[in-house]
C-alpha cells in the first residue's frame, strides 16, 4: 500500500537511493565492479529524469562512485554505455555517459577496444554536440584494432560486417581527412594549415591540455596518423570517400603516411571523375583556404596543382587560376611559409625544394590551361598573367638578375609567357590601340641581353619560337605590319654591333624567321630582313640559310604551309620598284646620289650581301617581264635556276625582257639606272658572281638604258687583270659591249685599247699573273671588235686589230699554254661570228686549213671552246660547190669528233654543225646578240643545212656505236636548233624514223636523246605529223613484231653487254663474236638463237624507254 502512494519523483528517488546503497554496501574492487556493470548505465539514464531532486541525487551517487573506481583496475561498462550514448539524445545523460567512457576505455584490454571500435563507429554520424569526445575515442581505440590484409576477402567484406552506413562513412572519412591535416598549434593559435577554428577545436578537444602528450595519457599524434590513413586505407571506404583524404596523406611529411596516400591515390585516381565541379571546387578551396581556414601546407599544394593539371574542368575558373598567379608571384607574406615565387632576398635564402617544386608546379598548370582552358577562359586571363609573369622576371633584375634568384623559375616564366600569349586574345601580342608589339620587342630584348646563362636562353628561345607560331596566323592591318617591319629591321640593325649596343647575343635568326613566317613575300623590308640575314657573315650559318629561304618564293610559300599545287603561282611578288628603293635609295643619308654613287656606297656598305641583293632586283625585273608578256613563272624549287636560264638561253623570254626593259629605260626609270650600276659596281668591285649577272642583263637592255654606263667604262680595265678566271670573261664580255657603244669617246677608247694591246705581247713569256692578263686582254679585245664591228664602226686597219689578228692565229698554231687557247679560241669565235674578221684575214686556203686543224686537234680531246670556235669559223665561209671547199673541209672536221668518248660533249658538236648549217638562223645563236638591233649579215646558207642533215641522219642508221651515240645527239640538236626551217620540216618523218630506231639501243644515254627528239619532233610538227608519230610509236610498241625495233647489224654491232654472256677469256657482246662462237662450236644455230635474245633484249629495252624518258607526254596531246 505505502508503494502506491508514492509519486514518481519519490519512486525514482527511491530507485536511486537502492543502487546507491548497494555500491555502498560493496566491500570488494571486484563487487563494485560488478554492481557497476549492472546499475551504472540504468543510474546515469535517471539523468533524464523530469524532477530536479533526481537529477541531483544521481550526481550526488556519480561523485562517490568517482571516488570508489578511481584504482585502475576497476573495470567500467564502457560498451554499454556506448550503446547508451548513441541511444539517448539528453545531453545531460551524454555527458556523464561520456565521462565513464573515457575514464574506462583506458581500463580495457587490447580485445575489447578491439571490440568497442565498431560499436563507436556504428552511428558516429549522429554524435552532434559530442562528436569531438566520440572521434577522440576512436583515435584512441586504432591502436587495437586489427585491419585485415588490404584487398582480402575479410578487407573487402569489412563495411558491411561492421554495419556501417555510408553516412557513417563519409563522416568519419571527412574527419579523419582533417585529422591528417590536424598539426597542434603553440600559443594561443587556433587554427592550422587547412582547417577552420571549428574543425580544429573539434580535433583538439577544444583545448584539452596534454591530449597529444604521450608521456601523460595522451595520444602519440604521428602514429596516431599512421593508423587513421591505414583506416583510411581499408575496406571500411570506397574510393570516392577516400580520395581527398589519400590526397591530404599522400602529401604529409612523414614517408609512412605518404606512401600509404600515394598507393590510396593510386586505387582511388581511375574512380574519380577529375571533371566533377564540385570535387574542382573543394581542391581549390583546399589550395586558397576559405574563411577562417588558412591555405593548406606547400607539400599539398603541390599535390592539388598536380590533380588540377588533369581537369580541363579546372580551366574554367578564371578567376581562381588568376589567384593563382598572383599568389604565386606576390610578395611574401609575415611568415614567409606560403610564399611560391617571390623575390625577395629573405625569400630566396630561405627557399626550399618544396617551394622550387611548387613554382615548377605552377607553370606547369598555366601551361596545361593554356592548352586546353576554352577561349573564354584563356582570353580573360591571358594578358593579366602574362603581365604578372613578366614583372616577376623584371623584380629578379633584367636584363641581369639579382643574386641568389632562382634561375630555373626564370626559364619556365618565359616559356610559359610563350605559350599564355599564343593560346590568348591578339591583343596580348598586338595591342588593340597604338600597337607596339611591345612583348615581342621585350622578348627579343631579353634574347639579346639576359645574362642568366645558356639554359634560359634556350628559354627565351622557345618562348620566341611559340610566338612566332600565333603571330604566323596573324592578318596585320598596314599600320601593324608596318611596325612588325621596323621592329626586326631594329633587331637586324642592333644585332650588326653586338659590344655597342650592350648585347650579349645575336638576334638575326629569329628576326629573319619572324620576317619569313609572320610577313608576306611581298613585303620589302622583309626581303631586305632576308637580305641582311644573308650578309651576317660573323653569324652562325643557320641564319644565311634561313634568309636565303626568305628570298625564295618557293621556300617561303614552303615555311608558311602554302604549298598548293592546284594554285601554283598566286604568290604575291615585291615591287621592283619599291625593292630598288628599300635596298639601295633608303639606305643611304642622301637619296639623290647619282645611281652609279648610289651604288657604290651601298656596296661599300653592304658588301656580304651586296650579290644577293642585285641578284634578288634582278630576278624580280624579270619576273615582272614574263608575267606582263603572259610567261608562265611555275613557282617551285627551280624558280630561280628557270629565271636565270630562261633570261639567258630562252629566246621568247629574252624578247619579253627586251621590251620590258625598253619600256622602263623609255620612261628614264631611276630603280632600272641603280639596278644595273649597282651590276656594274659588283663586277668592278668583284663582289662574287656579279660579272655574269651585268653580263646577262646588258645582252638584254637597249642602248639607251647603256649609255649613262659607258662613262664609266674605263673602270673594267683592271677587271680584264683579274686572276679570277670567270671574273675576267665576265668582264671581257661587259666591256665589248659598252665601249662599242655609240656614245663611247673615240679617243677614250683608243687609249683603252692601246692599254689593253699592250698585255697581248706577254703571251710567250708570262707566266702566273702575267699569262691572266694576255688572257684578258685577247678575249676583251675579242668582245670589242667583234661588237664595233655589228655596229658598222671601222678598226680592220688598226694596229691593236691586227695585233690581236696575229696573237690569235700565233697562239693557236705553236701555243700550249691551255687558258690561252681558250681565250683565243672564244675571240676568234666572236670575231667569225659578228664578221669582225674575214676568211682572208686568216690567211690563204692551206693557212686556213692549218688554223682550222689546230683547233681541230684541241677540239678532239673535248674541249667545248675549240669545238665551238670551229662551228662560229665556219660562219665566215661561203658555201661552194667543190668537194674541196674550206666550209666542207671543216664541217668534215666536226664529223670526225663522234670518236670523243664524253657524250655531253656531243651536244657542243651538235650545236657547232647547226652554226655551219644554217648560220645565224640557227636558233642557239639567237641568244648570242648582246646588242640591240636585227641579226648580224653573214655568208648565206642555201644547201648546207641539208647536207648536214642528210649525212647525220645516215650516220644514225650506222651499226659502230661510237657512231650511232653522237649522230643521235647531233640530230637532237639539229632539230632543236634548226627544227623551223623548211629543210628539217620536210625530214621529220626521217627524224621520227631516226628516232624510233635508236629507241631499242643499249646505251641509256642515246635512249634519252632518242626519246627526247621524238619529243621535240612531235613539238615542231604539224597536226598532220603529230597524230602519225602517234600511231607509228603506238605501234611500235605495241606490236609483237620485233622488225618493228629492227636495225641494221654489221660485225661490229654491239648485241650484248661486255661480260654479260662469259666465255672464260672473254665475253660474247658483238655479231662478230657470235660468229667466232658459232664456228669454233661448229653450230650455226647458236647464231640464230644468240640473235633471238638480242632482239627480245632490244624490244624491252624500247620499251623501257618509252616509260623511262617520259614518252608518254607525247601522247597526252592526241
Amino acid at each position: 500500500m505505502a508503494d502506491s502512494t508514492q509519486t514518481p519523483e519519490q519512486r525514482e528517488l527511491s530507485l536511486v537511493g537502492k543502487v546507491e546503497m548497494r555500491i555502498a554496501l560493496t566491500d570488494s574492487d571486484q563487487k563494485l565492479e560488478a554492481i557497476l556493470k549492472t546499475y551504472l548505465a540504468p543510474l546515469l539514464l535517471k539523468l533524464a529524469s523530469e524532477y530536479q531532486s533526481v537529477r541531483n541525487k544521481v550526481i550526488t551517487v556519480c561523485q562517490h562512485v568517482n571516488t570508489r573506481t578511481k584504482p585502475e583496475t576497476i573495470q567500467l561498462p564502457v560498451a554499454g554505455l556506448v550503446r547508451q550514448f548513441k541511444e539517448q539524445q539528453n545531453s545531460l545523460v551524454r555527458h556523464f555517459d561520456l565521462l565513464y567512457i573515457q575514464q574506462g576505455v583506458s581500463r580495457l584490454t587490447q580485445r575489447e577496444k578491439a571490440e568497442l571500435l565498431p560499436v563507436v563507429i556504428s552511428g558516429i554520424s549522429t554524435s552532434g554536440s559530442h562528436g569531438a569526445q566520440i572521434f577522440n575515442l576512436l583515435l584512441r581505440l586504432l591502436e587495437a584494432f586489427p585491419l585485415p590484409i588490404r584487398g582480402s576477402n575479410e578487407d573487402a567484406q569489412m563495411r558491411k560486417s561492421l554495419e556501417v552506413t555510408d553516412s557513417d562513412a563519409a563522416y568519419l572519412a571527412s574527419w579523419l581527412g582533417k585529422f591528417l591535416l590536424f598539426t597542434p598549434q603553440k600559443g594561443t593559435s587556433t587554427s592550422c594549415p587547412g582547417l577552420t577554428g571549428e574543425d580544429y577545436a573539434f580535433l583538439n578537444l577544444q583545448g584539452k591540455e596534454e591530449l597529444w602528450n604521450p608521456a601523460a595519457g595522451g595520444l602519440n599524434l604521428l602514429r596516431t596518423k599512421i593508423l587513421a590513413a591505414k583506416l583510411l586505407a581499408s575496406g571500411l571506404f570506397d574510393d570516392r570517400e577516400r580520395f581527398l583524404p589519400a590526397v591530404i596523406a599522400s602529401a604529409d611529411s612523414a614517408s609512412p603516411i605518404s606512401d600509404v596516400g600515394e598507393d590510396m591515390l593510386k586505387r582511388a585516381m581511375p574512380a574519380t571523375d577529375l571533371e566533377d565541379e564540385n570535387l574542382v571546387y573543394h581542391l581549390f578551396k583546399m589550395y586558397f583556404g576559405e574563411g577562417e581556414a588558412p591555405r593548406v601546407k606547400a607539400p599539398l599544394r603541390l599535390k592539388i596543382l598536380g590533380l588540377l593539371n588533369k581537369s580541363v574542368r579546372s580551366t574554367t575558373f578564371a578567376n581562381k587560376i588568376m589567384r593563382i598567379v598572383d599568389d604565386g608571384i606576390s610578395p611574401p607574406s609575415m611568415d614567409g611559409e606560403d610564399t611560391v615565387m617571390s623575390n625577395s632576398s629573405t625569400s630566396n635564402a630561405g627557399i626550399g625544394r618544396e617551394a622550387a617544386k611548387s613554382r615548377t608546379a605552377i607553370f606547369q598548370y598555366i601551361n596545361f590551361v593554356a592548352r586546353y582552358g576554352s577561349t573564354e577562359t584563356l582570353h580573360a586571363i591571358a594578358t593579366r598573367v602574362v603581365t604578372r609573369l613578366r614583372d616577376f622576371i623584371e623584380n629578379q633584375g633584367w636584363p641581369r638578375p639579382g643574386p641568389n634568384e632562382d634561375l630555373v623559375s626564370r626559364g619556365y616564366t618565359y616559356e610559359v609567357i610563350g605559350i599564355l600569349s599564343k593560346a590568348g586574345p591578339r591583343s596580348t601580342l598586338v595591342e588593340d590601340e597604338h600597337p607596339s608589339l611591345d612583348l615581342l620587342r621585350w622578348l627579343f630584348e631579353s634574347q639579346a641581353r639576359d645574362s642568366s646563362g645558356s639554359s634560359i636562353v634556350v628559354s627565351i628561345e622557345e618562348a620566341l619560337s611559340t610566338v612566332l607560331s600565333a603571330m604566323a596566323r596573324i592578318e596585320f592591318t598596314t599600320d601593324e605590319q608596318g611596325v612588325l617591319e621596323g621592329l626586326l629591321i631594329d633587331q637586324m640593325s642592333k644585332s650588326a654591333e653586338l659590344q655597342e649596343n650592350k648585347r650579349l647575343r645575336s638576334t638575326r635568326f629569329v628576326a629573319v624567321r619572324f620576317a619569313n613566317r609572320c610577313l608576306p613575300y611581298a613585303s620589302v623590308r622583309a626581303r631586305w630582313i632576308d637580305v641582311l640575314g644573308i650578309g651576317a657573315h660573323g653569324d652562325r650559318a643557320e641564319v644565311r640559310e634561313e634568309a636565303e629561304r626568305g628570298l625564295s618564293p618557293y621556300w617561303h610559300r614552303m615555311l608558311n604551309g602554302s604549298l598548293n599545287a592546284s594554285q601554283p603561282d598566286n604568290i604575291a611578288f615585291p615591287s621592283f620598284d619599291a625593292t630598288v628603293s628599300q635596298f639601295f635609295s633608303g639606305r643611304t643619308s642622301d637619296d639623290r646620289l647619282e645611281p652609279f654613287a648610289l651604288a657604290r656606297q651601298t656596296s661599300k656598305d653592304y658588301r656580304h650581301c651586296f650579290q644577293h641583293m642585285t641578284g634578288f632586283v634582278r630576278r624580280l625585273i624579270f619576273h615582272e617581264a614574263m608575267t606582263a608578256n603572259g610567261i608562265a613563272t611555275n613557282v617551285d624549287s627551280e624558280w630561280e635556276r628557270r629565271i636565270d636560264a630562261g633570261a639567258e638561253s630562252d629566246e621568247h623570254t629574252r624578247n619579253a625582257i627586251k621590251k620590258h626593259l625598253k619600256v622602263l629605260a623609255s620612261d628614264l626609270s631611276r630603280p632600272l639606272q641603280v639596278l644595273l650600276n649597282a651590276l656594274f659596281v659588283g663586277l668592278v668591285e668583284n663582289v662574287s658572281g656579279a660579272g655574269n649577272q651585268l653580263a646577262d642583263f646588258i645582252a638584254l637592255a637597249p642602248n639607251a638604258l647603256l649609255e649613262p654606263l659607258v662613262l664609266n667604262v674605263a673602270d673594267i680595265l683592271p677587271v680584264l687583270q683579274s686572276n679570277d678566271h670567270a671574273r675576267r670573261t665576265a668582264g671581257a664580255h661587259v666591256y665589248g659591249v659598252l665601249a662599242s657603244h655609240p656614245s663611247a669617246q673615240d679617243q677614250a677608247i683608243s687609249t683603252q685599247l692601246k692599254q689593253i694591246s699592250a698585255a697581248l705581247s706577254k703571251w710567250q713569256s708570262g707566266v702566273g699573273a702575267a699569262l691572266n692578263q694576255a688572257h684578258g686582254a685577247i678575249v676583251g679585245l675579242g668582245f670589242y671588235f667583234s661588237r664595233a664591228s655589228y655596229r658598222g664602226q671601222s678598226f680592220q686597219t688598226s694596229a691593236e686589230f691586227q695585233q690581236l689578228r696575229q696573237t690569235i692565229l700565233s697562239i693557236i698554231t705553236e701555243s700550249r699554254e691551255a687558258s690561252l687557247k681558250e681565250a683565243s679560241y672564244m675571240a676568234l669565235g666572236q670575231l667569225c661570228m659578228f664578221n669582225a674578221i674575214q676568211a682572208t684575214a686568216l690567211g690563204e686556203s692551206r693557212e686556213l686549213r692549218n688554223a682550222i686543224d689546230r683547233v681541230y686537234e684541241t677540239a678532239k680531246t673535248g674541249d667545248e671552246a675549240a669545238i665551238l670556235c670551229l662551228g662560229q669559223m665556219s660562219m665566215v665561209l661561203g658555201e661552194e660547190s667543190s668537194e674541196d671547199s674550206d666550209l666542207r673541209y671543216l664541217e668534215e672536221q666536226l664529223y670526225k669528233l663522234h670518236e670523243i668518248r664524253q657524250a655531253e660533249v656531243h651536244f657542243s658538236v651538235g650545236e657547232a654543225l647547226s652554226y655551219v648549217a644554217s648560220g645565224w638562223r640557227s636558233e642557239a645563236l639567237a641568244t648570242k646578240l648582246d646588242i640591240e638591233g636585227p641579226l648580224p649579215d653573214g655568208p648565206g646558207r642555201n644547201d648546207s643545212l641539208t647536207r648536214v642533215v642528210d649525212r647525220v641522219l645516215a650516220d644514225s642508221g650506222m651499226t659502230k656505236p661510237a657512231l650511232r651515240k653522237a649522230a643521235t645527239m647531233w640530230l637532237l640538236c639539229l632539230v632543236q636548233f634548226c627544227g623551223q626551217q623548211p629543210e628539217i620540216q620536210q625530214r621529220l618523218p626521217k627524224f621520227q624514223t631516226a628516232f624510233k630506231r635508236c629507241l631499242g639501243d643499249r646505251d641509256e644515254l642515246v635512249q634519252e636523246t632518242a626519246s627526247r627528239g621524238l619529243g621535240l619532233v612531235y613539238e615542231k610538227g604539224d597536226r598532220r605529223l603529230k597524230d602519225d608519230l602517234v600511231r607509228d610509236l603506238v605501234s611500235s610498241f605495241s606490236s609483237d613484231k620485233q622488225s618493228q625495233l629492227a636495225g641494221n647489224v654489221s660485225a661490229e654491232t654491239q648485241l650484248f653487254e661486255p661480260g654479260a654472256l662469259p666465255t672464260g677469256d672473254g665475253s660474247v657482246s658483238t655479231y662478230k663474236d657470235i660468229m667466232s662462237l658459232a664456228s669454233e662450236v661448229g653450230d650455226s644455230s647458236l647464231v640464230y638463237k644468240f640473235m633471238s635474245m638480242a632482239s627480245s633484249n632490244a624490244i624491252w629495252s624500247s620499251r623501257a624507254a618509252f616509260g623511262r624518258f617520259g614518252l608518254s607526254n607525247v601522247l597526252s596531246d592526241s
